[in-house]
């Protein structure tokens, strides 16, 4: 029990280093993303799924 709560931990702290290096850029694609017109985005999605290759 003791070991795992250690590798959770780890495994946390892991995660924390990541997501400080990820995150901010992932926030500012999303404030890109709010400020565009809903329907743009649709589009852009359902291009990137439904496009056969």
């Amino acid at each position: 029990m003791d070991r795992a709560m250690r590798w959770m931990h780890q495994y946390n702290l892991e995660l924390l280093k990541i997501n400080h290096m990820v995150l901010p850029g992932f926030h500012l694609s999303l404030l890109v993303l709010e400020r565009l017109p809903h329907t743009i985005l649709v589009i852009i999605v359902q291009k990137i799924i439904f496009t056969p290759f």
